[in-house]
């Protein structure tokens, strides 16, 4: 009986010392896959599909030298890029990862080319690679990239392979895949221009990469970085060069437009263009991501110089480098304004518009001179007629929405492109003040989207405050509510403005008092509090509790208006 105590009693010791020994080593096998939730920025484990892996080769074709991949998993971009002849690194933080791509390496007699290691990512020196490939996080992309221009600054010839999530300010010379299989190839210019630099000055200077997404000069990068740190900007990326503020007028600012095109775009674009009847009567305008396949159209002779408008530049301390300057000349009695652009000959000579690039600026997309106007966008392979009519009665519709007295909580939207912000929030308190709204001063740094202004759910509108007269930032934001400028709020607030081929007329009356649903053709109402922390809910799914007819009568005074509308 004793020894059948003893047995029972081993047996258990032995059950609770296997399963002990289970619970540590599943805890040792699974702690690193958990932590990296723990880290400030959480980079973790998935591996590269198929199509990935596929893209990221296709990205790397032609190219040769040494190739990191930070973050490199179960290696397996190390080890096919080891395959195709690269001296191939994988960095990673997971013990059991890096184990198993050195045993795989040594397995298929890889070794030689490709090596991995137990490292942070942000400890790593990037200046010995010619090739960066990233599975990164949109998190850490403004971070990253800010060493990728410190560290590869040295490198003549670099490419950047970005998985999942692009880099935030650099322009991909080419996208290959979609979805999450998309992989961007970078090639960053700021290589060439540090070493401009460096080579005309005789002490070494300090680099500063700040991301913005304003589309002129961040007038805050002098204040991100302290007094006295900066005295000179490269701005990268699309602007609409709207007039340097007065903050920081005084620094010389270089923009960089030598982006490099596909040459798909531009067969794409001189068929396009060699096909279009009456090219001579149409005006052409273009991204400044554009300039290079611009200059290029120009001297094969696909465009004549008289239908391309120059850039409009009267900023004194502005330069450019060498195919920007091909397209870059100051105002004079020769020119006519058109925005950001100078025309040759007046926009009435012009019938048709034709516009290079991924999107038109709302500018120019409500001017109603034009019979047609077209986007041609090169890198999508695509062309979109825009009707201007129509463009110009959705921004009116919205002015008018805006008037309604039911339109109360109005947030107004600071970015970090405009100045004088305290001599502003005055007027239009001034403005909301007479028409008996309710203003809320938003501040968004950095970043403008739906997804921060869901927040702001019981509001019935939002205006956008910048600096220049592009409409970039409210054309990126899609709500349920309205989105404007500053200029369609003053025409709410009855402030003359000549807007969208019109000149309103300005009112000085204070709001009516008048019943409001007396000027609907139908009242529709719902649950009056349909929202919850920025969620609205859909009034298609919910059943309206009344619906009551309002006034009856025909349309009438639409004589001049276009057939096609």
């Amino acid at each position: 009986m004793l020894d059948t105590c003893d047995r029972n009693r081993s047996i258990g010791q032995f059950a609770a010392a296997a399963f002990a020994a289970t619970g540590v080593s599943l805890i040792a096998l699974s702690l690193p896959f958990v932590t990296p939730a723990l880290r400030r920025v959480c980079l973790p484990f998935v591996p590269a599909t198929d199509t990935q892996l596929s893209n990221v080769l296709l990205a790397l074709k032609g190219r040769k030298g040494r190739l990191i991949d930070l973050g490199s998993g179960d290696g397996r971009i190390v080890l096919k890029a080891a395959q195709l002849g690269f001296e191939a690194t994988g960095v990673e933080l997971n013990f059991w990862l890096v184990l198993y791509s050195k045993i795989k390496a040594r397995l298929l007699g890889l070794n030689r080319l490709a090596s991995f290691h137990r490292q942070n990512l942000w400890n790593v020196d990037l200046s010995k690679y010619e090739n960066v490939v990233i599975f990164g996080v949109d998190e850490m992309m403004p971070i990253l990239e800010q060493k990728l221009a410190k560290e590869l600054c040295s490198q003549k010839d670099y490419a950047v392979i970005a998985c999942r999530f692009p880099l935030q300010t650099a322009t991909p010379i080419k996208i290959i895949g979609a979805g999450i299989d998309t992989v961007w190839s970078l090639l960053k210019f700021a290589s060439s221009v540090v070493k401009y630099f460096e080579s005309n000055t005789d002490h070494k200077n300090e680099y500063y990469v700040v991301y913005s997404d304003t589309c002129s000069v961040d007038h805050l990068s002098p204040l991100h970085l302290g007094e006295n740190k900066i005295n000179a900007i490269i701005r990268f990326g699309n602007a609409c060069l709207s007039s340097t503020p007065e903050t920081i007028s005084e620094f010389p600012v270089l923009f960089v437009f030598d982006f490099v095109f596909d040459n798909n775009d531009y067969e794409f674009a001189k068929e396009y263009l060699m096909n279009v009847q009456n090219l001579s009567n149409t005006l052409i305008l273009y991204e400044t991501s554009q300039v290079n396949l611009v200059v290029r159209l120009l001297s094969e002779c696909i465009l004549k110089s008289e239908n391309v408008a120059k850039l409009n530049v009267n900023v004194s301390t502005w330069s450019f480098t060498e195919s920007g300057k091909k397209l870059v000349c100051s105002p004079n009695g020769k020119f006519f304004e058109f925005g950001q652009f100078l025309v040759e000959k007046e926009l009435k000579s012009f019938s048709n518009l034709i516009f290079i690039g991924s999107f038109v600026n709302g500018f120019y997309r409500i001017n109603n001179c034009f019979q047609e106007i077209i986007l041609l966008n090169p890198s999508e392979k695509i062309t979109t007629t825009i009707h201007s009519r129509r463009e110009s009665c959705k921004r009116v519709a919205l002015i008018e929405k805006l008037k309604s007295s039911k339109c109360k909580r109005i947030g107004v939207i600071y970015t970090n492109s405009y100045p004088n912000v305290n001599k502003l929030m005055k007027y239009i308190e001034s403005l909301a003040k007479k028409k008996q709204k309710q203003i809320f001063f938003i501040s968004l740094v950095q970043s403008t989207d739906e997804c921060k202004l869901g927040n702001f759910g019981d509001l019935h509108a939002f205006v956008v405050v910048s600096d220049c007269y592009c409409s970039h930032l409210i054309d990126n934001i899609k709500l349920h509510v309205p989105v404007v400028n500053l200029t369609e709020f003053e025409i709410a607030c009855g402030i003359s403005r000549n807007y969208a081929g019109v000149q309103w007329e300005s009112d000085s009356s204070d709001v009516e008092n008048e019943d409001e649903n007396e000027k609907q053709l139908v009242e529709v109402a719902t649950v009056s509090k349909n929202f919850w922390y920025g969620l609205q809910i859909n009034p298609e799914i919910n059943e309206p509790s009344m619906i009551k007819e309002g006034q009856r009568g025909i349309a009438c005074a639409y004589e001049e208006e276009s057939a096609n509308l």
